[in-house]
């Protein structure tokens, strides 16, 4: 897996790339900006520890390579290691009067939290309050001169037992470059402690050429994929969509937490729809929660949590909406199924799940505290009697297309289990479930039962009065 991405802040006149390269057991970052500094945090949520390599580290900044060792019950030990470029340098600063105590800028500053539980995701929060009340003291202290901003908004290590976030800084002048690189125990050859120099393979030059590979192998995917050259458009084009692609795969997030539901309404009938958001310019008879037309009481809200459930997806937006859609997500399958067969299936598979007993699914997936932080509070509510178009079945239709298309091109029944050979190639990979029949059958049984579920949910719930449209029906149900 690779990803490369240049982020312009045009307010502060910054410009960040990062790019990412995932190898069995090993996760690097690369980072390069302008004048800025940059802070990476490593947060547990739940059972696990995490501790320096050295811990005398989070007094002053400390020489590069930093590591951080942890062990969670499910993944085992792993470390990340930050490691810098002999090039780096600190912005310049002072002179300062020699009583003047600052922090120090060359190398890693390392910083350790402690978050209640379950808001690890408020890290941002918490680093503001911690960066902001440090400077007011060191401004406090040293008012003539005073000190330099990056001296000044600098994290500071607040101790304690048990800190379940680690807070890495740097401080640096453009340009410059770092990377961090992800090591689990669980994928290497050898039972030894993870040290600092199992990165080397993975930092440096090494990941500069690695990067580069991965890059090369992209294009030549895209092309092989999408034949966009070959069908006469420009590099510019080509480049564009490879940008859309990545935006999309990139986007793809895995979420958990509690749902709020309102069921109030499920078992409800009524002639015409009534809006659901109470609202101070609506009639009273369009109400969701007044009285229905025929005079009738119609139930009180009943909004109730629900979960906590699982759910891998593609997003709308990142920044704006970092949570899952079910009518978008049928479309998203489209392009991501094209690209990554068994990717989209994963995924597909993910949504299925949630569709209930009744064939119902929320249109949103807002899961966790974290998710709801993000949308207004009168939108949070799924309610259980409100569709949006089923178009994931696009999805699953495509996929059925595409393996029509491996066995006409193959001319013969794809191959079973037994004749798949075991490979890295991500092309092989991402394909397992069109080149292998059995695989196949077995994916679409295990997904029907509940879009069956939620086809009958639509024609018990989403009938309609055709006819006052001029509009016809074949089964005679609208």
């Amino acid at each position: 897996m690779f990803g490369s991405q240049e982020i312009a802040d045009r307010l502060n006149n910054v410009s960040i790339k990062t790019e990412f390269l995932k190898r069995p057991g090993a996760y690097p970052h690369d980072a390069t900006a302008a004048d800025v500094s940059v802070m990476f945090y490593v947060g547990l949520e739940g059972e696990g520890k995490m501790q320096l390599d050295k811990e005398d580290v989070v007094s002053e900044a400390a020489e590069d390579p930093v590591m951080l060792h942890g062990h969670v019950k499910d993944l085992g030990d792993f470390a990340f290691v930050v490691t810098g470029n002999r090039h780096n340098a600190p912005p310049p600063t002072g002179p300062y009067p020699a009583n003047y105590d600052l922090p120090d800028l060359y190398g890693t500053r390392v910083a350790r939290l402690k978050m209640p539980k379950g808001e690890v995701w408020k890290i941002k929060d918490a680093l503001q309050e911690n960066i902001v009340n440090n400077a007011r003291q060191l401004a406090t202290k040293y008012p003539n001169p005073f000190p330099s901003p990056p001296h000044l908004f600098t994290v500071q290590d607040t101790g304690g037992s048990g800190p379940n976030v680690f807070v890495f800084q740097k401080t640096l002048r453009a340009p410059f470059e770092f990377d961090i690189a992800f090591i689990s125990q669980s994928a290497r050859q050898h039972e030894e402690r993870i040290k600092s120099v199992d990165a080397d393979s993975i930092s440096g030059n090494a990941l500069t050429s690695s990067l580069k590979a991965a890059s090369e192998s992209f294009d030549d995917r895209f092309e092989k994929t999408f034949h966009l050259t070959e069908k006469g458009f420009s590099a510019p084009q080509v480049a564009f969509a490879q940008s859309m692609l990545g935006n999309m795969v990139g986007g793809l997030g895995y979420f958990h937490g509690t749902s709020i539901v309102d069921r109030a309404l499920e078992d409800y009938e009524e002639d015409e729809p009534t809006d659901y958001l109470e609202n101070e310019a609506d009639e009273p008879e369009d109400d969701y929660f007044g009285d229905s037309q025929q005079g009738e009481k119609r139930p009180q809200p009943n909004p109730q949590l629900e979960g906590p459930t699982t759910l891998f997806t593609g997003v709308p937006s990142r920044p704006f909406f970092p949570r899952g859609f079910l009518w978008d997500e049928g479309f998203h399958q489209l392009l991501i199924g094209a690209w990554d067969n068994d990717l989209s299936l994963d995924i597909i598979s993910h949504w299925a799940s949630l569709i209930d007993d009744r064939g119902w699914v929320g249109r949103e997936q807002i899961l966790g505290e974290e998710a709801r932080s993000k949308v207004p509070k009168e939108f949070q509510t799924q309610y259980s009697h409100f569709a949006n178009p089923p178009t994931l079945i696009l999805s699953v239709k495509k996929y059925i297309e595409r393996l029509r298309a491996v066995d006409e091109v193959r001319g013969v029944k794809l191959p079973g289990v037994e004749e798949t050979v075991s490979s890295s190639d991500p092309t092989l990979l991402s394909n397992y479930h069109l080149t292998d029949k059995n695989l196949a059958v077995a994916y679409l049984k295990s997904v029907y039962p509940k879009f069956k579920k939620q086809y009958y949910w639509f024609r018990k719930t989403q009938w309609g009065h055709i006819d006052d449209w001029g509009r016809k029906t074949q089964g005679g149900e609208g």
